[in-house]
Parts: structure tokens; C-alpha cells; sequence
């Protein structure tokens, strides 16, 4: 009988039924998903879900030394971009969070290493936004900037502003600053393009009076960096100090952006004040520049007060302290 089924064992495989072949794509599925399988997962902490506790998960993902070569010739800006980018594909609902984690930082090492994507967005990766401006790339790929409320989604412009309308909604507080029209705001924009132009020498200087209008249009926009600008732009004018009669003036315009209600917050003014210095990451912060301009101000009515003399310099003294508690609180 061994010898009549080792006769008949060919016909019976043959007639076996044979397995459907395999496309490419499902070879490399597979192969992707057995490579996947074997490989060990990295030591990357599952981001938290409040923003307190995200502040002690910052995962750090161990890059291969080429890829990390490739990281090291790219800017701080461009790497946080590239973060957000391989946080927006690779990122999913799942319980497992540390998984979702995992995939996300192959995703980035992919992105890293797809020098056709890097060449082609090269300028958008350099491009500064709201979130690279709040978050480090260890940051972003833990998902801290989810954690706090951003739509991972969406271009990260677009998200800030989302967040802040809905913390306005929810708080209760509306922007105060100014929705201007389109024509204005361009109006607003070739002006501070001239007056930049001027200031580097490559046109025609631009005049005081013209400057305070520029100043008091884009504080009324919410345009914060863009005001400093003006207001740095006008002390250099009058090298002697600001005129007394254009003091208050400024000042006024100035003062309500110390309120971040009044503060919009993705400019659509660009301009020198939103580009980064030459060995610095980052675009200066607008704040500390208002502080600067406001805090000469103050001082410069505090002298003019002091210089009148009696009661009027005795209110200007006790003004000025309120205004610089105030201003060090906003």
C-alpha cells in the first residue's frame, strides 16, 4: 500500500487547489508588515492627556544616524514642520497611543528621508507658524500641541485661530481689534512695504506723519509687530526724541494692544518684523519690542510732566507707575 500512494501522491497535490498570486503591492504590504512585526519598538512615552502631564512625556525618537544627518541640515523651522506634517498622516484613533506614537516617527523618518518632498516644500518648510512657534520637534511629534487643543489636521495657521475663537466663545471675550477691510489692510501693507524699503535705504524716505498713520492703522488691526515696527521707524526720524505733541498720540494708539484681546492673532501684515534674524530662530517676539517702545514713551511724557512742575508733575508721577504696573501685568 506504500507503494500505491507514493504512486498516487503526485495526482493528489496537483489536484490540490492552488493559491491566487500576489500582486506587488500585496508582496510589499507584506513585506512591510512582517519587517514592521519584527522590528523593536522604540522607547517613545505616550503623550498624556492633559497639557501639565504632556510636559513630562515629551517622547524622544531615536533616529537612524543618516536620517538624523539629514535632520541636522535642515533649519530649526523646517524640522518642526516636518514634525507637523508626520504628526498630520500619521496620526490616528486608537487606545494604544504609544502605537499611534511609533507610527508617527517611522512616518517622520520617511519624511526625512524623501529628499524629492523635502526639495519640493523647501520654502514652506521654512516658513515660520503658529505652532512651530510654540512647539520643539519632540513637542509636536508627542502631540503636545493635540493635547492642548489643536486640530492636527488642518495647516497649523488655520488651527491657532480655530483654538482662539473657540477660547473666545468659551470665555466670553470678543477680539477687539479691528476687521478691516480687505482694500485697507492693502492699503496698510504697501505703505509698510515703502516705509521697510526706506529704512534699508532702497526708496524715497517716508515722513513722519505718514508713519503715525501707518502706526495708528495697524494697532487698530491688531497688527502688533507691525505697530512696533512704525513705532521703532519713528524714533529713528526724530533723532532728538519724539515730539511732545506726537507722544500721547502714540500712546493711545499703542496702550490697547497690551490687552491680548486686542491682539489678532495670525497677522496678515508681513514685512521685516516677521522674518527671522540672521543667527536667531524664530521671529522676534512683538511684545518685548511694544514694551520698549511704550516704556520710552512713558518716559518721555514723565519728563515732559516733571518739566511743568507743581500738581501736574505729581498726577504725572503717580500716572506713570500705573501704567508701568500695568503694562509689566499684560
Amino acid at each position: 500500500w506504500l507503494k500505491r500512494l507514493a504512486y498516487q501522491l503526485p495526482a493528489m497535490v496537483a489536484s490540490l487547489p492552488r493559491p491566487l498570486p500576489l500582486s506587488h503591492r500585496r508582496i510589499r504590504l507584506l513585506r512591510r508588515f512582517t519587517l514592521k512585526r519584527k522590528r523593536q519598538p522604540q522607547q517613545i512615552l505616550v503623550p498624556a492627556s492633559t497639557p501639565s502631564q504632556v510636559e513630562k512625556a515629551v517622547p524622544s525618537p531615536a533616529l537612524q544616524p543618516h536620517v538624523a544627518a539629514i535632520a541636522a541640515e535642515l533649519t530649526e523651522t523646517a524640522r518642526r514642520n516636518v514634525a507637523l506634517e508626520a504628526v498630520r498622516i500619521g496620526n490616528y484613533y486608537s487606545e494604544d497611543q504609544a502605537e499611534v506614537l511609533r507610527y508617527i516617527a517611522e512616518q517622520h523618518a520617511e519624511l526625512l528621508q524623501d529628499s524629492k518632498w523635502l526639495k519640493k516644500y523647501a520654502a514652506k518648510l521654512r516658513k515660520e507658524n503658529g505652532l512651530t512657534q510654540r512647539y520643539n520637534s519632540s513637542e509636536i511629534l508627542a502631540k503636545r500641541h493635540e493635547a492642548d487643543g489643536y486640530d492636527v489636521f488642518v495647516h497649523a495657521d488655520e488651527a491657532v485661530a480655530a483654538k482662539e475663537r473657540a477660547d473666545s466663545a468659551k470665555s466670553g471675550n470678543k477680539p477687539s481689534w479691528e476687521e478691516m477691510d480687505p482694500a485697507l489692510l492693502g492699503e496698510l501693507q504697501d505703505g509698510l512695504l515703502e516705509a521697510a524699503a526706506a529704512a534699508q535705504g532702497e526708496a524715497d524716505p517716508v515722513g513722519a506723519d505718514e508713519l503715525v498713520e501707518l502706526l495708528e492703522g495697524c494697532a487698530r488691526a491688531g497688527e502688533i509687530a507691525a505697530a512696533v515696527f512704525c513705532g521703532e521707524r519713528i524714533e529713528a526720524v526724530h533723532e532728538g526724541g519724539v515730539p511732545d505733541e506726537l507722544v500721547d498720540r502714540l500712546f493711545e494708539a499703542l496702550k490697547p494692544l497690551l490687552r491680548p484681546s486686542a491682539v489678532r492673532a495670525q497677522p496678515v501684515l508681513t514685512g521685516p518684523w516677521s522674518e527671522t534674524a540672521p543667527g536667531k530662530v524664530g521671529a522676534p517676539n512683538p511684545r518685548k519690542g511694544l514694551g520698549r517702545v511704550l516704556d520710552k514713551l512713558i518716559r518721555k511724557r514723565r519728563e515732559r510732566e516733571l518739566a511743568q512742575g507743581g500738581q501736574a508733575a505729581q498726577k504725572a508721577e503717580q500716572t506713570a507707575q500705573g501704567e508701568e504696573i500695568l503694562q509689566r501685568l499684560c
